[in-house]
């Protein structure tokens, strides 16, 4: 396509370096002179010198601000050298004696070893493609490994590994010389497949987003909105649209978005269903997936703070950002957030996390205008009426085909006159029209029917604030074009019941593949849906459909009037149990994670049959574990005490009720909710050892977590007794030998809880290394093991050995459970003890902020324990002197806690205090001695004035009224506190059959 010579032995190029890479860039532009081809992803693959070249072309298309520079989107570089190379000084000599047929050093001179020329490129190559994750392309670098052989002379490496792989993207070897990276035997030659594997991630890298949906060539009406929105997007990031169900709010924005891509071809596009928290979070995490985000394929990272930066710190190119359906208030604005939702929206808002460049755009659409005020101020509301009466007739007969009998005027203008100008419902009504072949005469008639007929006064549940019109005109052509469906295509419309009962505004059409014996027979009745306009596509590749908030609330009265809810709700229970069902133990999660929504929805219905009942039961029981995996502890205790409530009434003897007890008794004692796990554990045992006696497998595992409650109790004696029957146990089961570990470990912690730790490091360290050798132990049991082995070390104020055992179990527990496991944290919390007993502060002004990170992902930032965490760090910065740090982060933690936890809260005080020293060592005396004084009148008023923290205080003034210097012992971490956590216990092993 584009042709450079670049040959330095005959006829060399007389042009500079610097002027090939403008003429290659100028014959890239022109071969894209059309909107299609502009916007078309770019991926380059170079060889040698030529990516040099490529590399300087790229650099001016930056400058430039071409749209080649934005739409690279994967670069595979063959043996370049990007730091020069030493064969240079080899061809330039070679050079000078071919000089009568024209040859030339320059180029060759370019590619000095580590020169001026090529090191210069190389920076502002990775400034300009390097720097800008995540909208910097794939770039790899692929290096042959075999030196050059000419004749019977072997040479060096043409391009070496620090030349040919500086560090801006990924570097792979070939088992090829440089002469061979760019030539392959066959599709089968190893080297080939592996160029092929990151040629695919380019074209991963060079995916866009799409808008959902497709451009409504029926689009009329707006236009002097759209000229609106369009001015307005000139100066303003943020416009709202604001108007009432059917409205034609969505479809408004989706014209907007494609004129807006018309418009600037190469700009990023992303669309966000607004309607919930989860569906936010989904698209964020869509956003962060396409854009390849780092943390996007992470259930637990911090998506929302991480799209955010990621698209605000966009520096080339528009990006359009389209929120549709943020009709809940709360949810906007962080109103009805609880501390059992996993994600970080539930405390803060969702305004706070909008992306903020000058080159990007928001529209949101709303049914609420308060909400469109919030987000984009008073005066980018738009609010959309109903279309004039000319736009909705032009609508209706485009819809209808003129050309067809059905369309008369008088009965068109009777027709939108009774819609009120709705699109959807115009939409509604001509679909049934030419679905069924009547006139619109005909229809008139029918809705006329439809409207006196008794059976129809239900009001629909739409605010009366925000839709006024009349009953009839909103709800009878749905009803009509429902009776169609059920006596066309009856099938379909079991379908869209199911559809109903879950959250019917973006379903994956793998979940209802459950009710159907083949994948044609749903998609061709999903296609039938679609052709009626009853359900659309939410996505680009067509996955997931929806249902329209009005359609779906007119289904659920349809089928409550009818008496059939009930029915239709067992069967969206089947479908969702059916879906998971069929997944190995490692997919639950992930297929838990996709329906979790649904579920949610599911769960709340009160079911009357026994069959569903426990069917339910089942599907809270599988939400539980969802919920813990996600670190919701509290939200899976919910869950699993409406499971065993159903359970326990229906079938006490049941198996899987006595897995509830034990996972509930396991959630209560990782709660710390010792009081209330052990009568459910002792029910658990009492109940295994009934149905299988009490040398079974599962009656002493049970007998083993039991003890896991007892010993926090400081039930020491039955617990020991308990564990040294256990010990004695007879049992011949392969899971005796895991037990049998358990058993000692627990042994251990009971020692170690009553201040023996010589013979809890004894024990420990035996069970430790058992572990280690024994075939089949699971890494986290080893963790726990290790974990509370460095916690005996400690109590023996051996730090260091302390901190080498919390740093291993720390890794343990990261590859078992992940980096914000509530096991990985406490560790955490417990390697921070040790380092600070230890005097390391520069190695906690490392770990803290990661610790502090993974507790805000996992416990939000108004949190007891995350607060205790930052004021431990802002303590480290105070020893350390770094008064400045110390005194912003203090400022800030200070107003957190005086908001959360009060004024009158120990945390808040103590938060006083340590910003009373820092502003102590930033000179600022007279500030800090007013703090300290309001801290002591505060002691003093609630816990008198002979408390010792009330006398410490007074001491502090004293202190602090001669001289300020940092002061270790006011600003002690209790490391007794940190040492003394619960000890979680899980039996490792091939143990799970008998578990129960």
């Amino acid at each position: 396509m584009i042709n450079h010579q670049t040959s330095y032995l005959e006829d060399a190029a007389v042009m500079e370096f610097e002027d090939h890479a403008k003429r290659l860039l100028d014959d890239i532009e022109r071969v894209r002179q059309t909107r299609e081809l502009r916007c078309r992803p770019i991926i380059f693959i170079a060889h040698s010198f030529g990516g040099l070249l490529l590399k300087q072309a790229l650099v001016y298309a930056k400058e430039r601000n071409s749209e080649i520079a934005v739409q690279t989107k994967g670069i595979l570089f063959l043996g370049v050298p990007h730091l020069g190379t030493k064969a240079s000084m080899l061809g330039s000599l070679i050079t000078c004696t071919s000089y009568w047929r024209g040859a030339s050093t320059t180029l060759l001179e370019y590619m000095s070893f580590n020169g001026t020329p090529v090191t210069q490129l190389q920076s502002q190559f990775e400034a300009a493609y390097a720097s800008e994750k995540p909208f910097s392309p794939y770039i790899c670098d692929l290096l042959e490994t075999k030196a050059e052989k000419i004749l019977n002379l072997h040479f060096s490496l043409t391009v070496s590994k620090s030349s040919g792989g500086p560090g801006h993207g990924e570097v792979v070897q070939l088992d090829t010389d440089h002469r061979g990276l760019n030539k392959f035997t066959s599709m089968d030659d190893p080297n080939f497949r592996n160029f092929v594997d990151h040629l695919l991630k380019c074209f991963e890298s060079g995916k866009v987003e799409q808008i959902p949906y497709r451009r409504d060539k029926n689009f009329v009406g707006h236009q002097r909105l759209l000229s609106s929105i369009e001015t307005r997007m000139e100066t303003e990031r943020v416009v709202a649209l604001s108007g009432p169900y059917g409205v034609g709010k969505t479809a408004l924005a989706v014209e907007y978005s494609y004129r807006f891509m018309e418009k600037y071809p190469c700009a990023h596009f992303f669309w966000v269903h607004g309607r919930t928290m989860e569906t936010i979070e989904r698209g964020f995490r869509n956003i962060a997936r396409t854009l390849d985000i780092p943390g996007h394929d992470s259930p637990h990272g911090d998506i929302f703070k991480a799209v955010r930066q990621g698209i605000s710190r966009r520096a080339v190119g528009p990006w359009l950002l389209v929120l549709d359906g943020l009709d809940d208030r709360r949810v906007c604005l962080g109103l009805s957030g609880n501390g059992s939702h996993g994600s970080l929206l539930w405390q803060a808002r969702l305004i706070d996390y909008l992306p903020q460049s000058d080159a990007g755009h928001i529209i949101l659409t709303t049914q609420d205008k308060r909400v469109g005020y919030k987000f984009a101020g008073l005066k980018n509301v738009e609010e959309i009426p109903p279309l004039e009466f000319i736009d909705a007739q032009h609508l209706l007969t485009s819809l209808l085909r003129q050309s067809t009998p059905a369309c008369h005027a008088e009965d068109t203008s009777q027709l939108v006159l009774a819609l009120q100008g709705l699109p959807l419902l115009i939409v509604r009504a001509a679909s049934y029209i030419t679905t069924r072949e009547v006139t619109i005469r005909q229809y008139l008639c029918v809705l006329e029917d439809y409207a006196a007929a008794k059976d129809l006064s239900v009001e629909h549940d739409l605010d009366p604030d925000l839709l006024q019109l009349s009953e009839d005109a909103v709800r009878m052509p749905s009803r009509i074009l429902y009776d169609s469906v059920k006596q066309h295509r009856p099938r379909a419309l079991e379908l869209l019941c199911i559809i109903a009962m879950m959250d019917a505004r973006s379903i994956s059409i793998e979940i209802l593949r459950t009710n159907y014996d083949s994948s044609v027979a749903l998609l061709n009745d999903i296609g039938y849906l679609k052709e009626l306009s009853i359900v659309t596509t939410t996505d680009a590749n067509g996955g997931y459909i929806s249902l329209h908030k009005f359609e779906h609330l007119w289904i659920l009265r349809w089928l409550e009037q009818a008496g059939d809810l009930e029915r239709w709700q067992e069967k969206a229970l089947y479908t969702l149990l059916g879906f998971c069902s069929c997944r190995r133990e490692r997919e639950r999660w992930s297929c838990l994670d996709r329906i979790y929504l649904h579920v949610q929805i599911v769960v709340r219905y009160e079911f009357t049959k026994g069959g569903s009942l426990l069917k339910k039961a089942h599907l809270l029981h599988l939400a539980s574990e969802y919920n813990l995996q996600r670190g919701q502890a509290r939200t899976a205790e919910t869950q699993l005490r409406e499971s065993i409530t159903i359970r326990k009434r229906l079938d006490p003897q049941y198996s899987s009720y006595m897995t509830d007890l034990a996972d509930l008794a396991r959630i209560l004692h990782f709660e710390g909710k010792l009081i209330e796990a052990e009568p459910i554990f002792r029910e658990v045992v009492s109940l295994n050892s009934k149905v299988f006696g009490d040398e079974h497998d599962a009656t002493l595992n049970s007998l083993i977590l039991l003890t896991s409650v007892l010993i926090p109790a400081k039930k020491y004696h039955e617990a020991e007794s308990i564990l040294s029957k256990i010990l004695q146990s007879r049992s011949k089961t392969k899971a005796k030998q895991f037990r049998d570990l358990a058993a000692r470990h627990n042994l251990g912690w009971s020692a170690f809880l009553q201040n023996n730790p010589s013979k809890a490091q004894r024990i420990l360290k035996d069970v430790l290394e058992e572990k280690e050798r024994t075939s089949g132990t699971e890494v986290r049991s080893i963790a726990e093991t290790m974990t509370l082995l460095g916690s005996v070390m400690a109590q023996k104020q051996l730090y260091a050995d302390a901190e080498g055992l919390f740093n291993k179990s720390w890794k343990l527990y990261e590859q078992a459970l992940g980096a914000i496991h509530p096991d990985t944290i406490r560790t955490m919390d417990l390697l921070t003890a040790a380092l600070y007993n230890l005097g390391k502060l520069t190695e906690l002004t490392y770990l803290l902020p990661e610790l502090i990170e993974r507790k805000k992902q996992v416990f939000g930032m108004l949190n007891r324990d995350t607060l205790d965490t930052l004021n431990t760090f802002e303590v480290i910065l105070i020893q350390m002197t770094r008064y400045n740090e110390a005194e912003n982060s203090i400022a800030h933690t200070l107003q957190l806690s005086e908001g959360f936890l009060g004024n009158d809260d120990p945390q808040t005080m103590r938060s006083k205090m340590n910003l009373a020293v820092a502003r102590c060592g930033q000179g600022r005396k007279d500030e800090a001695l007013a703090l300290v004084r309001q801290v002591f009148e505060d002691r003093k008023r609630i816990l008198g004035l002979d408390d010792p923290l009330t006398i410490k205080t007074k001491e502090k003034y004293g202190w602090m009224s001669k001289g300020c210097s940092p002061d270790r012992q006011e600003f002690y971490v209790d490391v007794r506190d940190n040492i003394e956590t619960r000890i979680t216990i899980t039996l490792c092993g091939p143990t799970a059959e008998a578990t129960t």
